[in-house]
């Protein structure tokens, strides 16, 4: 009998941290969802996009997070007023 196992492989490669990764460990605040609230209410609070939100999570799909789950928010860099 021949293999028949696929060959079909899934891609792994390494890919440089995106800017909003880069402060999974620290400078990131949490935000504990709340019933009825959705990622662009949470996002649209922390003056975010909800993509960057989703993306720092690892959120596949926006319209499945559930009260009492517990997200990631990148931290707002205050802007410096240009000279």
């Amino acid at each position: 009998m021949a293999n028949t196992q696929s060959t079909k492989q899934t891609a792994t490669a390494n890919r440089p941290p995106s800017p909003e990764d880069r402060g999974a460990d620290h400078g990131n605040e949490t935000h504990e969802v709340k019933e009825e609230e959705t990622l662009d209410d949470i996002a649209s609070a922390h003056k975010v996009e909800p993509r960057t939100v989703q993306r720092l999570n690892g959120i596949k799909r926006p319209d499945l997070i559930w009260p009492g789950m517990v997200i990631r928010i990148p931290r707002r860099e205050p802007h410096e007023p240009r000279g």
